[in-house]
């Protein structure tokens, strides 16, 4: 048991006194500072020495610097921040009549605040709105002519955690552009692991250091940085009808943009295309057809996700499907899109004669998102500014939503402390009038809150903030 110095210095007391009864051992007194305190403080060092070695046996007890060297032991350094990352939609006013180059690294940011860093973002590819391809660019809804790319945030961590449409500065001016939004809130931004998070990863480590083991598969694949969270299924619970079937679904991503390239002839009457890359992501996705007379205005395109056993894995059949049938026409058709190469990067791990595990057939998957649609009404308190005060529970929101993990249920009354949470939000009503997911297949059970499915989780869908006067 650790001795604490008070505890070292009265036994060293008891035990002088009654051999010594008129011996002066009160504090500030020459026996005290030289023959009691001065020994016990070094004797506290050696049990505190003591009690970290003991703790540090043991992963769920290990310091901080303990945990470090169990890391070491397991090849299992602590995970550094990752950048949030989403989508910018860049608008012009008006048609473009030339070209417009949006570069790779291009920066803007949230609203400037008083008082309020702003949070900055740069985009991580290059896109472009041809002037021949004007019309295709015209959102409907906006009136205004539009494209949309990747973006992530300059800075690692949840600040960059933003909410919907709080995107809306261009800091590095691009000729043509008037301006630009956030359609659906940035996610994925992470601090630096935790110690309570290195402590989880490094037991399983250490428990499944056999890789056929569940917690031996978890860990290999929480080892990577971006991936978000994990969970595994296997047997009858997998939707595959494979011998030795294991799922392991996860939350994260990593941007990859790529190119395919179609060949039509007079005749293929082509309506839908199943892309090379897989899982495909769904923003960004951009048509290029040239013929002989230059390039052709394609017709509009959604992208249409699998949901067969394959679904979100490399094997996956997520297509661009066209509203009409691609120019009858000896033409080539480019596709520009991108999918989730931490998927493929995670899968190569088991393909590897070193990681292959005997009876597993081992598919790694994207977990389902689920976006959620909340309406809120709340009351904003006196001298607060009611714009900023919505923005901000946009953000609060959205970054509550990015840290939950895959199967964790969404209650009603956790959305309801982040708002309040909120500097300036004086109340919030109770059940929200809307909480749903968007589909509406997700609705709130007994308790009014959300049972999300295993394989799935839930995120920021549409948020609707009234104020209440």
């Amino acid at each position: 048991m650790k001795k604490t110095l008070a505890d070292i210095i009265q036994s060293m007391k008891d035990y002088i006194t009654p051999l010594y009864p008129t011996a002066d051992v009160s504090e500030g007194s020459m026996i005290s500072d030289i023959n009691i305190v001065a020994p016990s403080k070094e004797l506290a060092k050696m049990y505190d020495q003591n009690e970290r070695v003991s703790l540090d046996q043991y992963i769920d007890t290990a310091s901080e610097d303990g945990l470090d060297m169990w890391g070491l032991n397991l090849n299992a350094i602590r995970k550094s921040a990752i950048p949030a990352t989403g989508n910018i939609i860049f608008y012009s006013d008006n048609a473009p009549t030339s070209d417009i180059a949006i570069a790779a690294g291009t920066i803007i940011s949230t609203r400037p605040t008083t008082g309020v860093t702003p949070v900055r973002f740069r985009t991580i590819r290059t896109v472009n709105m041809f002037a021949s391809l004007a019309s295709t660019y015209l959102n409907s809804d906006t009136g205004k002519y539009e494209i949309s790319t990747e973006i992530e945030a300059v800075t690692a961590g949840k600040t960059g955690v933003v909410g919907t449409e709080n995107i809306n500065t261009i800091i590095s001016p691009v000729t043509g552009i008037t301006g630009c939004y956030n359609a659906s809130p940035t996610a994925g931004g992470k601090d630096s692991e935790t110690l309570d998070e290195y402590r989880r990863r490094l037991a399983l480590l250490w428990r499944g250091s056999v890789l056929g083991t569940t917690d031996g598969l978890l860990s290999e694949v929480l080892s990577n940085d971006n991936v978000l969270d994990a969970v595994l299924t296997s047997g009858s619970d997998s939707e595959r009808e494979v011998l030795g079937a294991v799922d392991i679904y996860i939350k994260g991503s990593v941007s990859q943009q790529n190119i395919d390239v179609v060949e039509i002839v007079p005749g293929d009457n082509i309506t839908e295309l199943v892309l090379s890359k897989q899982p495909v992501l769904d923003d960004g996705t951009q048509t290029i057809i040239y013929g002989a007379s230059g390039s052709v205005t394609p017709p509009a395109s959604v992208i249409v996700k699998d949901t067969a056993a394959n679904a979100g894995s490399i094997y996956a059949q997520d297509k661009i499907v066209w509203n009409t049938a691609l120019p009858d026409d000896s033409v080539s058709v480019f596709v520009t899109y991108s999918y989730n190469s931490l998927v493929t990067t995670l899968q190569d791990i088991f393909t590897k004669t070193t990681k292959d595990v005997e009876n597993m057939n081992i598919l790694i998957k994207e977990a389902v998102e689920i976006p959620i649609d909340v309406t809120l009404n709340i009351r904003v308190s006196s001298g607060f500014d009611s714009t900023s005060v919505s923005l901000d529970v946009q953000d609060a929101i959205a970054e509550f939503f990015s840290e939950i993990t895959i199967g964790e249920e969404v209650q009603q009354a956790d959305v309801a402390r982040v708002v309040l949470n909120v500097s300036g939000v004086d109340d919030v009503l109770l059940p929200f009038p809307y909480f749903k997911s968007t589909d509406q297949t997700v609705v709130p059970n007994t308790f009014g809150n959300l049972e999300i499915p295993a394989d799935s989780y839930a995120a920021a869908g549409t948020i609707l903030i009234n104020i209440e006067v």
